[in-house]
């Protein structure tokens, strides 16, 4: 193998997060399976950067747990949105966002279903689910349509670990898909997001402008880190 001088050693890839441009808003989005274990790797983590909204499943969290981020996430600049599982171990759910973005907890459920719903400034809807591995495709649809309706028209984001794989054509797919787009949904993941080669982690969006998506390998979990930026 031919060595390359130092000179000629390309630069990394700047996280979007970290070259954010003026006007546009950056969602982070991860699986972190179990948050509490991973604090330090997430406060470590550069790529997050200065990301506007940060979305996580499966934190592993308890109602009587302290928020473990207030080191890069502190109560007095982000409002912090969360949902705990209280019939089993595992799940959670937690919206991360800045103040200037505002921020307004309109649901949280963890029994049937677990996901979180916040209205953000200029009406900007965002919803991290996590549809369970167990939980058929249908009786999740079910459960979570009303949401999906509720935001149709709306300027909205619905992200999450769907246990889906999207990078294979498979029928849950297109269901999934289709339901989403009966009421205006996009999904903009189009690279694999897990060390299993599968496209698990989606975001679907609605009357947004995208401007960029990036998947970027995390050494701590299964699940990559899929960070969008995009204008209101």
């Amino acid at each position: 193998m031919q060595l390359m001088k130092v000179n000629n050693i390309p630069p990394l890839p700047q996280s979007l997060a970290e070259i954010k441009e003026e006007g546009k808003i950056v969602l982070a989005l991860q699986n972190v399976q179990n948050l509490l274990a991973h604090k330090d790797d997430i406060l470590c983590d550069k790529s997050f950067g200065d990301a506007d909204i940060l979305c996580m499943n499966e934190t592993h969290m308890k109602e009587i747990d302290a928020w473990p981020l207030a080191e890069k996430f502190p109560s007095k600049k982000f409002n912090i949105s969360r949902c705990e599982r209280t019939d089993m171990k595992g799940g959670g759910i937690c919206i991360c966002s800045q103040k200037y973005l505002g921020n307004q907890l309109l649901q949280g459920k963890s029994d049937t279903i677990e996901y979180v719903h916040v209205s953000l400034k200029d009406n900007l809807h965002v919803v991290c689910v996590y549809k369970r591995l167990q939980k058929s495709l249908e009786k999740f649809i079910s459960e979570f349509e009303h949401v999906i309706k509720g935001l149709m028209g709306k300027k909205s984001i619905i992200c999450g670990d769907f246990n889906i794989d999207l990078s294979i054509d498979n029928s849950q797919g297109k269901r999934l898909t289709e339901v989403m787009a009966r009421y205006g949904f996009l999904q903009s993941v189009k690279c694999k997001t897990t060390d299993g080669g599968t496209l698990l982690d989606h975001i679907y969006i609605s009357n947004i402008e995208l401007c960029q998506v990036q998947v970027l390998d995390t050494y701590y979990s299964y699940h990559d880190k899929i960070l969008m930026s995009f204008k209101l």
